[in-house]
């Protein structure tokens, strides 16, 4: 009985194969104007990342040598004549703690780190790659840049600074040019170079070959503009004199989640 049932069952088994039979599939093309995407399954979905090692230090050399010929002729060509003699004095040492000016210190000094940290952050290296071509760039200003004795304080703000202020930097311009359904405009990148110019020069020269592939992109933020007025108004006896008309503006920016 089992045998029977057995070949039975082989029998169902290859009468059932033999009477299946495909069914054409039908397929519609897909019109010229049709906003859908056609996924080919032997492409990969996320390109490998690119990262260029040679080009940002051709570029930090490069801005170094401009921001020196602008010195020369528009602020004090003294301080910008260099030759193989003062880089070579400098490189000697000693390092000083100079007392420039606070704008310069404070605020010059780690804008130009940011640039050479953008320059870095814009042909795909990461933040502690970056570090290192600002450090680096930082200090070839110091010996090279100028002729004055290098600067300690200079380095730190210029060298650390100028990351924690280029990072952010990086972040919004690639921010516009990253919400771009079909790739950045002209006006998007023209925005994104007055937030940070080496990451807007960057895009109009390469495009988005060293695009940045982070598990971060298109994060959650937050941007918000805001314009107003502040009115005087009126105190109390004795109080202090209230201030003039005048406009308020502020801008903030809330990027990622924390954590």
């Amino acid at each position: 009985m089992r045998g029977i049932a057995l070949a039975a069952s082989l029998i169902g088994v290859l009468t059932t194969g033999c009477a299946t039979r495909t069914t054409p599939i039908t397929t519609h093309p897909i019109p010229p104007d049709s906003s859908a995407q056609i996924v080919n399954p032997q492409e990969p979905l996320e390109r490998a990342p690119q990262k260029a090692f040679v080009i940002p230090a051709i570029e930090i050399v490069a801005m170094d040598a401009l921001v020196n010929l602008g010195g020369r002729q528009l602020t004090d060509p003294a301080a910008y004549e260099v030759t193989f003699s003062t880089m070579r004095k400098n490189l000697r040492g000693p390092w000083v703690v100079d007392d420039d000016p606070f704008q310069i210190n404070q605020f010059l000094h780690p804008y130009q780190g940011a640039m050479y940290h953008d320059i870095a952050r814009s042909m795909g290296l990461n933040y502690w790659q970056s570090l290192g071509y600002t450090l680096a760039g930082s200090a070839m200003w110091e010996i090279a840049g100028e002729n004055t004795p290098p600067s300690i304080n200079d380095q730190i703000a210029s060298g650390i600074a100028g990351t924690f202020l280029g990072e952010p930097l990086f972040r919004m311009a690639r921010l516009w040019l990253d919400q771009a359904n079909a790739g950045p405009g002209h006006w998007r990148v023209i925005s994104a170079t007055v937030i940070s110019p080496p990451v807007g020069i960057n895009q109009m020269m390469f495009g988005d070959r060293y695009d940045p592939v982070r598990p971060d992109m298109l994060a959650a933020s937050d941007v918000r503009p805001q314009v107003g007025v502040a009115a005087p108004v009126r105190g109390h006896p004795g109080s202090a004199p209230a201030l003039d008309t005048a406009g308020v503006a502020g801008f903030s920016v809330d990027y990622g989640f924390p954590g």
